[in-house]
Order: structure tokens, then sequence, then C-alpha cells
């Protein structure tokens, strides 16, 4: 899994799994934003179960799915929300 640090408090990455947060948390992340609809991609975990394994990991988490990478006001506003 590669996580591309785009500044120093936010970074982007491919389709994560539940496995790999608690490596993520080793490395300093804190929380977790998705931005999948649940059931894009038949492989992909749901946003519930991405929610429990960043819980457990102890990270906080956002479920804030966008489609067709658009990023509607909302999204973007979504976002904003987020804190550490």
């Amino acid at each position: 899994m590669t996580c591309k640090r785009v500044t120093d408090r936010f970074a982007v990455a491919p389709q994560l799994s539940p496995e790999a947060l608690p490596a993520l948390v080793q490395d300093g992340f804190s929380v977790l934003v998705c931005n999948r609809p649940d059931g894009e991609d038949d492989d992909q975990p749901a946003a519930e179960v991405m929610r429990a394994a960043a819980e457990s990991a102890g990270m906080r988490f956002h479920h804030i799915p966008v489609a067709g990478g658009a990023f509607p006001a909302e999204a973007v506003a979504a976002f904003g929300q987020v804190r550490r």
C-alpha cells in the first residue's frame, strides 16, 4: 500500500484494507477519510468495516463518499470539518 503525502498533515492512498490500518497508525496517521461510496467496486470493504477497523486501530474515521472523482461543495465542506 502506497500513501502519498501531499502536505505534512494530508496524504492520499488507493483503496486501503482494514489490515493495513495499524501500520498507518504506527506511521503517525490518526484520521482516515474514506471517499469511496459503498459498492463502487466488488472487492472494496464497506465503509462500516473500515470504520470498525480504523476505530480498533485507534483512528478517527469519516465517510465522505464522492462519485467519479467529483468533489461537490458538500464534500469539500465536510472535509473542512475533519479535525485530527
